[in-house]
């Protein structure tokens, strides 16, 4: 057996190894335990090569074997080693055999050759995977693989009664799905199809499996005809039958299930999703692209139940698998934009109740059952796929996640929405979206890459300008450079007082109350901060004036007026900002009273900047900012609080209590009851207004 496995590569050393073997039988005085012996070796040399031979060889040893039964003396030897001459593994070689056979003229043949008996383990529908893959496999070589010389019908009218002559009706029930598929596909026959299933009712009912893999194969192709009513009578008789685990057929019969229950129930449609998708986790011998389809298709499921944030967080499971294992191909493509489809309509139920912008007559089909396993010819054209595509489904995939303030899972997608985009090889198109990002960096300290970030955007800007200065540009990269000269984006560096100076204002003051951050080290992470990388500075000055506030107010103890009466004297663009900026430095030190009416001056402005256009920020850092910040000075100083122990047990607890998007103002609303805080009518309206 050794030497069989060592020559399999080897064409001539095999060819001489079968040559020896047949001349061992052809030898009158060769034993029968030899003749068995060089039989089970032809046959694994021949399966593969020749397997109609392999099936005489299989023949002669299960003849071998009868005879060896009768020997008493071999019985014996065999039971006190408790061995088998002829076990299932050999004897599967049959369905070995099967699966790679494709013409009419070869299924006849190897059913001619057919023991006239096996054990029944050998045509167990219910255990015995290799019968199983055989009879699966009659697709795959009698019609995919078909030659345009031969009828496929023909070959599969004559499996279909092979299987129930000899009593393999796996073979019979698979002969008849296919043959119906065969029908409606390629010929358009479905009423055809029906009749002929309908005549064979009596076989298909022996075995729940036989009545399964046939009547669903009905129901999804009377599906893909449009025929939703009959479809549903063939489907859901099905719903509680259970097959082993090795029928992936069950898959087919859970997709095209969730699209015939959705009309009349959508729970029990989003129910045979979670079931499909369950069960191409579990099973290995599904494709991965079918298993990435199904976490889309149960996402669609759930977002049609009421359970958005179920399917945000599959949708990302799932997103992230396809970006582990992508292959440049048009399933893979097609499956990556209807991802970020699914995402959007996700997005905008978590944003305003309701997709607003999907419907009939609105811009986007809605995402239902069966929406990826539909034709992509349609989607793909016009290049509608592009790299940058896996980018943007990133960055869907972050705003889902800070709307519904899972601050780990959309700072990661953040950090994978960077990594996507700056490692496209050509020029992203969409690289200004990066900014929004920009915070996630700032939070974790790494400032050099939020300067870096910001850089590249403005590398874009510039490319743009550049393209629009020569009359080289598109029409989108002309709509860009107006909306770059009208933002002053190249005139000025907001960018980096918005996104990342104001946001480092805020961590210092929490970080200097709760006593993290030590007066000796201040300079240091000034210093840390005001390195701008690859960022080119428009305003020099202004930025280092904006470095000598945090250094005044932090390390050289300079005051509310102090900071005025210099800050009266600049006039650079962003002047405004930096004021913020400095007014939130001071209010780390100053009274409690101050430090309200300090922040309730700036806050109006502040709330229309950040709390739409940088969302990240606004919910990550701004609303605990104010919550932390007002729980530290109580805690540093509580004396200086009017009815200091009404406010530890009522009035923080109800701030806590108060929905994130309003807690801001809830927070000034509880502190009027115990600080003396100036309220202007401006003020007053913005506190009272409803969100």
């Amino acid at each position: 057996m050794g030497q069989i496995q060592l020559a399999k590569d080897r064409d001539k050393e095999l060819k001489f190894l079968r040559e020896d073997l047949i001349s061992i039988l052809s030898e009158e005085d060769t034993g029968l335990m030899d003749r068995y012996l060089a039989n089970t070796a032809l046959f694994q040399i021949d399966f593969t090569r020749h397997p109609l031979k392999a099936m005489d060889e299989l023949t002669q040893i299960q003849h071998d074997e009868i005879k060896m039964k009768s020997n008493e003396a071999f019985t014996k030897i065999l039971k006190e080693n408790g061995k088998v001459l002829l076990d299932d593994n050999l004897l599967n070689g049959i369905w070995m055999i099967f699966a790679q056979l494709s013409s009419f003229d070869e299924f006849q043949s190897w059913a001619e050759k057919l023991a006239p008996s096996y054990p029944e383990s050998i045509t167990d529908p219910e255990s015995n995977e290799a019968y199983v893959m055989a009879a699966a496999s009659i697709y795959r070589n009698v019609i995919a693989a078909n030659s345009a010389s031969e009828s496929p019908e023909e070959t599969l009218k004559l499996l279909l009664n092979i299987g129930i002559e000899k009593k393999m009706y796996l073979i019979f029930a698979y002969s008849l799905k296919y043959l119906i598929k065969y029908m409606v596909e390629k010929n358009n026959d479905l009423k055809r199809a029906i009749l002929l299933v309908e005549s064979y009712q009596a076989q298909l009912e022996m075995s729940r499996i036989y009545f399964y893999l046939v009547r669903a194969e009905l129901g999804a192709l009377c599906l893909n005809k449009g025929e939703r009513q009959l479809a549903f009578d063939y489907l859901s008789p099905l719903r509680e039958t259970e097959l082993p685990f090795f029928y992936i057929e069950k898959l087919d019969y859970l997709i095209a299930a969730m699209q015939v229950f959705f009309d009349r129930d959508k729970e029990i449609s989003a129910a045979q999703s979670s079931r499909a998708l369950e069960f191409s986790k579990s099973n290995q011998s599904i494709l991965n692209i079918d298993r990435f389809k199904i976490y889309g298709e149960t996402a669609v499921g759930l977002a049609h139940t009421n359970r958005t944030r179920e399917a945000l967080y599959l949708l990302a499971e799932g997103y992230e698998k396809i970006l582990d294992e992508f292959i440049d191909s048009d399933e893979y493509k097609a499956v990556i934009i209807r991802f970020g489809h699914t995402i959007m309509y996700v997005m905008q139920i978590l944003n305003y109740q309701k997709p607003i912008d999907f419907g009939e007559n609105q811009k986007f089909v809605i995402p239902e059952p069966g929406f990826f396993y539909r034709n992509n010819d349609a989607l793909l054209q016009g290049g509608f796929y592009f790299e940058e595509r896996k980018y943007m489904v990133a960055t869907l995939t972050t705003d889902g996640f800070e709307e519904i303030l899972d601050f780990e899972n959309a700072r990661k997608w953040a950090y994978k929405a960077i990594e996507l985009i700056t490692s496209l090889l050509e020029e992203p198109r969409f690289i200004a979206l990066i900014q929004k990002f920009v915070f996630y960096p700032v939070n974790d300290k790494q400032y050099l890459h939020a300067f870096n970030m910001l850089a590249e955007v403005q590398s874009f800007y510039k490319r743009i300008a550049k393209k629009v200065e020569d009359s080289n540009e598109s029409q989108e990269e002309t709509e860009i450079g107006e909306m770059v000269r009208a933002a002053g984006l190249l005139s000025g560096d907001i960018e980096i007082y918005l996104y990342i100076l104001f946001p480092v204002a805020l961590d210092f003051s929490l970080s200097i109350l709760s006593g993290e951050m030590k007066r000796e080290d201040y300079e240091t992470h000034i210093d840390a901060v005001f390195h701008s990388g690859n960022y080119n500075i428009f305003d020099p000055e202004e930025f280092a004036y904006a470095k000598s506030v945090f250094e005044n107010i932090l390390v050289h103890g300079m005051d509310f007026n102090g900071f005025m009466e210099v800050h009266g004297k600049i006039t650079s663009s962003n002047k405004d900002l930096i004021h913020k900026i400095g007014c939130f430095l001071l209010s780390t030190f100053s009274s409690p009273t101050e430090a309200a009416n300090i922040h309730l001056a700036n806050l109006i402005t502040l709330d229309k900047i950040y709390r739409v256009t940088f969302k990240s920020f606004y919910n990550f850092q701004v609303i605990p900012y104010f919550e932390n910040f007002w729980k530290l000075k109580f805690k540093n100083d509580p004396k200086a609080f009017q009815h200091s122990e009404h406010l530890l047990n009522r009035g923080f607890p109800l701030i806590e209590k108060t929905i994130p998007h309003k807690r801001i103002k809830k927070i000034f609303i509880v502190l009027l009851n115990h600080l003396s805080i100036s309220l202007s009518s401006e003020i007053e309206q913005f506190i009272e207004t409803e969100d």
